[in-house]
């Protein structure tokens, strides 16, 4: 029997820390509350009145980027040479080069031949 009186104090006591340490619990989250609260007041207020408009304008200016792309594309298609197209005219400039180098390669081999017939 002598240990209910202290049972019961330690539990008062223990309740009591309980209650203290909930006290603090709720008053943390109530600040953190408060916290929150300001934070987002203070991005509604960064936040712009006329958004709908930005975007809106926005999507106007990205819609004619698009279309200047397409433009760009078709002034491409247009300007630029196929290669079926380019075919015929690459193999006429190859045979070109081709005998131009082949001359200038036989008029080495015939300027080496002609000096050293001369100097026997």
């Amino acid at each position: 029997m002598p240990d209910e009186p202290r049972d019961h104090m330690s539990d008062c006591e223990r309740h009591e820390r309980e209650i203290v340490t909930l006290r603090d619990l709720v008053a943390r989250r109530e600040i953190t509350f408060v916290e929150l609260k300001t934070a987002i007041e203070h991005l509604e207020t960064r936040i712009p009145e006329r958004l709908g408009e930005a975007l809106v304008s926005l999507s106007m200016k990205l819609d004619a980027a698009v279309k200047e792309v397409g433009d760009v594309k078709l002034l491409i298609k247009a300007d630029f040479v196929h290669q079926n197209e380019f075919e015929p005219v690459k193999r006429i400039v190859y045979g070109m080069v081709t005998i131009i180098l082949t001359a200038v390669i036989i008029a080495l081999v015939a300027l080496v031949v002609t000096r050293k017939g001369a100097g026997l």
